[in-house]
C-alpha cells in the first residue's frame, strides 16, 4: 500500500516488469468480477470502513473518501456540509449523475449509478442498481418490470400441498370416515328413500317420486307431532332459559359460600344417562304408589291422585318438567361463561346507581351478554328436538298420539307400526327430510342471529 498507484491503462498498453523487458499486450476482457473476489477493487465507503480509505488522499484518479473533509473534496461531497438537508443533497448528486450520463468505472466495468426513486438518506445511498453505459431507458424499464414466470399446475400445487402435510391428512383420515359412514351417507340414503315406496323388509322397491311428500302433508297425524314438537319447543326453551339465568346469576357471586357444590348437584342430572331419568320419573309421577301424588294429598292440594303421564293434558307438561330438570345445568354452564365476561366495575356502578335484582339484569347485565344469549338460545332450541329417549322410556309417544313428537312419529312409521299395518320407510324417510330441514334452519337462523347480535354489540361499544 505504500507505492503510488498510477492512473488507468488502456487495453492494449504494453506492460514492463521491474527488469525493464517489454511484455507482450495483455487482452482485456469487460467481464465484471464478481462480489468477493480479491481482485475486485473496494469501493471507497468499503475502504474508508476497513481504514484503508485515508491512504486514498494523494491518490489523484480515484474518489476521495466521503468521510474527508477539506478543500480536496469533491463539490457533490461537499454540498452535503453545508445548511442544506441530506435529501437535498443526494437529489443535487443524482440529477449531476443524470446529466453526466452513463460512464465506465474501473477496469471497463459499469459504474454503479444511483437511483433516486428507492428513497432517501441511508437507505438512498446504500440502494444502488447496476446499469450498463450502452443500456437505452426503455431496455432498462423493461429490465425493471416484473417478470412472470409460469408457476405449477394445479394438479402440482395440490399433489405438494398433500405430500407435505401427510401426516396431518392420515390423522384426520379415521374421523372423516366415520363421518361419512355415520353422518353424510344416512343423509343421502334418506333423501335416496324418501323418493321410493318401500317398507324395508322386502326387495320390492318403487319409485314414487314426491309423493310421499305429498301424503305426509294431507296427513293429520304428521301435523299432531309437528304441532307436539312447537309445544315442547315453546315450553322447554324460556323455561329453560330464565331458569337457569336467575341461578347462574346467584351462583356467580363470589361471596357465595359453597357455590361450587350447588353448581355440581345442578349439573348432576346432565351426567345421568336418560333411560335412568325416565324411568325413576316415571315412578316419581305414578298415580298409585307416586311420591309426588302422596305429597299433593298430603297437604291438600289435590283431593285425588292425578296420572300425569296418562291423560293428555298433563303428559306434554309433565314432560317439559321433567326435560328442564334434567338439562338445566348444561345451560346454566352457558351462563356462568357468559357472564364472566361482564367486568366487576359494571356491577359496582350498578350499584352505586341503586340498580338491583331484575332491573341490574334486564338494563346492564344482558346488553353486554346479547351475543351470548342469543347463541344459547339457539343452541337450547336445537337440543330441545332431541327428546326422544326422554318420552320412550316416560310415554312411548302415548296417551292416544299426545306425547307424540317428530321423531316419535318417524320412528314409529318405520319400524314399529302399532295399527297393524307393514311400516313405510320411504314414508318416514321424507318425515326425516322435513325434520332434518327443519333443524337446517334453526342452525342458519342462529348464524344470522349471532352475527347481527356481535355487530349490534360492536356498534354500542
Amino acid at each position: 500500500m505504500g507505492h503510488r498507484r498510477g492512473g488507468r491503462r488502456s487495453a492494449d498498453h504494453a506492460r514492463s516488469d521491474r527488469t525493464g523487458r517489454v511484455l507482450a499486450p495483455v487482452a482485456f476482457h469487460p467481464q465484471p468480477l464478481q462480489r468477493g473476489d480479491p481482485r475486485r477493487p473496494q469501493s471507497d465507503r468499503a475502504q474508508c470502513r476497513s481504514g484503508q480509505g485515508h491512504q486514498l488522499f494523494h491518490r489523484p484518479r480515484h474518489r476521495l473518501c466521503p468521510h474527508r473533509t477539506g478543500a480536496g473534496l469533491r463539490r457533490d461531497d461537499r454540498c452535503r456540509q453545508g445548511d442544506e438537508s441530506a435529501e437535498g443533497s443526494l437529489q443535487r448528486r443524482a440529477r449531476c449523475r443524470l446529466r453526466q450520463g452513463p460512464y465506465r468505472g474501473r477496469a471497463g466495468r459499469p459504474r454503479r449509478s444511483g437511483v433516486p426513486e428507492l428513497g432517501s438518506g441511508r437507505r438512498f445511498r446504500r440502494r444502488r442498481l447496476l446499469r450498463p453505459a450502452d443500456l437505452s431507458p426503455g431496455a432498462a424499464a423493461d429490465l425493471a418490470a416484473p417478470s412472470f414466470m409460469p408457476g405449477p399446475s394445479p394438479d402440482m400445487h395440490l399433489l405438494h400441498i398433500l405430500h407435505r402435510h401427510r401426516f396431518a391428512y392420515l390423522m384426520l383420515l379415521p374421523g372423516l370416515i366415520l363421518s361419512g359412514m355415520f353422518v353424510f351417507y344416512p343423509i343421502f340414503a334418506a333423501v335416496f328413500y324418501a323418493m321410493q315406496d318401500w317398507s324395508g323388509f322386502n326387495a320390492d322397491i318403487k319409485f314414487v317420486g314426491f309423493q310421499n311428500f305429498v301424503d305426509l302433508f294431507r296427513d293429520p297425524i304428521f301435523w299432531n307431532a309437528f304441532g307436539r314438537s312447537i309445544y315442547f319447543l315453546a315450553g322447554t326453551v324460556p323455561a329453560q332459559l330464565v331458569l337457569s339465568l336467575m341461578l347462574a346469576m346467584v351462583l356467580n357471586n363470589q361471596l357465595l359460600k359453597l357455590s361450587n357444590l350447588f353448581r355440581t348437584m345442578v349439573f348432576l342430572p346432565v351426567v345421568t344417562p336418560v333411560a335412568v331419568i325416565g324411568i325413576v320419573w316415571t315412578f316419581l309421577l305414578s298415580p298409585f304408589n307416586g311420591p309426588i301424588n302422596g305429597l299433593l294429598l298430603d297437604i291438600g292440594l289435590i283431593a285425588r291422585p292425578i296420572d300425569f303421564l296418562g291423560s293428555s293434558d298433563t303428559v306434554m307438561p309433565s314432560v317439559i318438567g321433567v326435560y328442564v330438570w334434567k338439562w338445566l345445568g348444561i345451560t346454566l354452564i352457558y351462563w356462568l361463561a357468559a357472564l364472566q365476561t361482564v367486568p366487576e366495575d359494571v356491577y359496582d356502578a350498578a350499584r352505586l346507581d341503586n340498580c338491583k335484582g331484575l332491573r341490574l339484569v334486564v338494563l346492564v347485565v344482558l346488553p353486554i351478554i346479547m351475543p351470548f344469549a342469543v347463541a344459547i338460545t339457539l343452541i337450547t332450541m336445537v337440543s330441545a328436538l332431541n327428546v326422544f329417549p326422554l318420552i320412550m322410556s316416560m310415554t312411548n309417544g302415548g296417551p292416544f298420539f299426545g306425547s307424540e313428537v317428530m321423531e316419535i312419529f318417524i320412528y314409529r312409521t318405520a319400524f314399529a307400526s302399532d295399527d297393524g299395518t307393514i311400516p313405510r320407510l320411504g314414508y318416514a324417510a321424507a318425515a326425516a327430510v322435513l325434520f332434518g330441514l327443519m333443524i337446517l334452519g334453526l342452525t342458519i337462523l342462529q348464524s344470522l342471529a349471532t352475527r347481527m347480535a356481535r355487530r349490534r354489540a360492536e356498534g354500542v361499544a
